[in-house]
């Protein structure tokens, strides 16, 4: 699913709705878990496909139980076993040519799921993160569908501070990449910034077709860490 696409715009704005229909955290946590697979199939329908990204989450997910012993017995072994799996996944050159996988797998957003994995393992370790992290949570952070193609990278006491929110929102709240191409074309664009906009009402002279631009700039972030950012009013 190209995320500049109407179909993720579509799919985005269904889990928008889907997502705000109720206020508790376990609904908004099944509609994302939801949400991320959904969206992670439409890559491949193939098991066999995915069985190294699940290995490698689990990895990351014993790695972050590991770092809350707070022992480097335990922590420093996970973490190069950790970024050694990533780097034989994404196939660098200092590994011999033969020990690489011949089947087909996939490995979208890899870099940005390490970032986010290494973010969790190092901040518990460290004990920036104290709250214990189930592995629900810790999928739909790794895994969250609006920014695992092009980012950004969200801290997770940030996302945990959106999931969290008790509050229902009256709009259907976007996050605005500021660095992104007008476009949207450019779906290999880094974003680097992030810029709040409120578009709570179109105004009369705002065409239709600038107001798609931005939506569809937009969407692949609009629920990053389940938090529902800048007002689009539902039309």
């Amino acid at each position: 699913m190209n995320i500049a696409s109407t179909t993720f715009l579509l799919f985005g704005l269904i889990v928008a709705v889907a997502y705000n229909l109720a206020k508790p955290v376990v609904w908004r946590k099944a509609v994302l878990v939801m949400a991320n697979i959904a969206f992670l199939l439409s890559f491949s329908l193939v098991f066999s496909t995915w069985i190294p990204y699940l290995f490698f989450l689990i990895l990351g997910y014993i790695g972050y139980l590991l770092a809350r012993t707070r022992r480097n017995l335990a922590y420093i072994p996970i973490l190069f076993a950790v970024l050694t799996l990533y780097f034989w996944l994404k196939k660098y050159t200092f590994f011999p040519e033969g020990m690489f996988l011949r089947s087909l797998y996939v490995s979208l957003g890899l870099s940005y799921v390490l970032f986010r994995v290494l973010h969790l393992l190092i901040d518990t370790y460290e004990g920036e993160i104290d709250e214990f992290i189930g592995p629900v949570t810790f999928f739909n952070y790794t895994m969250n569908f609006t920014s695992i193609v092009s980012g950004p990278i969200q801290l997770y006491k940030d996302y945990a501070a959106s999931q969290s929110t008790a509050q229902r929102p009256d709009w259907i709240f976007l996050i605005s990449d500021s660095r992104r191409n007008e476009s949207c074309s450019d779906t290999q664009s880094q974003p680097v910034g992030v810029l709040l906009q409120e578009l709570s009402r179109a105004g009369p002279n705002e065409s239709g077709q600038h107001l798609r631009r931005t939506l569809l700039a937009t969407c692949s972030n609009f629920c990053d860490g389940g938090r529902l950012l800048s007002a689009l009013p539902l039309l």
